[in-house]
């Protein structure tokens, strides 16, 4: 085995095996469990099929035991899910129309909000700018002029 596939990490894997088919009763009346029945009943239906330790390479078609979790944040950068813009929470409190100051598209460097009633246009992917803490989705502004009014 070359070496590279000898240092992939060893995983904890659930091997799937297939579980002998099990019949549960239904009834001919339309009933409705509660949560804790319908909880208990897959509960009791279930199998463990146990654990072992494959190499990554093998785990297709295979369920996780464990949690697996990133040693860093990826990427090192608060960013936005949406396009929109990028406002101070506290500039919307007291103002609901603000002045348009520019365009942040993704992988561009991170930028800093101006002071005043103001915001950035955003776009998915791209940094969240210093000072901004909320990002409003396009669907909730109104653009004309230069300026966004947050509909409310």
């Amino acid at each position: 085995m070359e070496a590279s596939m000898r240092l992939r990490p060893l995983l904890p894997i659930s091997p799937m095996a297939k579980s002998p088919s099990r019949h549960i009763e239904k009834s001919t009346e339309d009933t409705i469990i509660s949560f804790e029945e319908a909880y208990n009943i897959v509960l009791n239906h279930s199998t463990d099929f146990g654990k072992e330790e494959i190499n990554l390479g093998a785990a297709n078609g295979r369920v996780l035991t464990e949690n697996v979790f990133a040693d860093r944040d990826y990427p090192p950068f608060h960013r936005s899910t949406k396009d929109g813009i990028a406002i101070r929470f506290s500039d919307a409190k007291t103002n609901t129309s603000l002045e348009i100051k520019g365009i942040i598209a993704a992988g561009t460097p991170q930028q800093r909000l101006p002071a005043g009633d103001c915001c950035m246009e955003i776009m998915t992917g791209a940094v969240i700018p210093i000072d901004a803490d909320t990002v409003v989705m396009y669907e909730d502004v109104d653009l004309d002029k230069g300026r966004a009014q947050l509909k409310k």
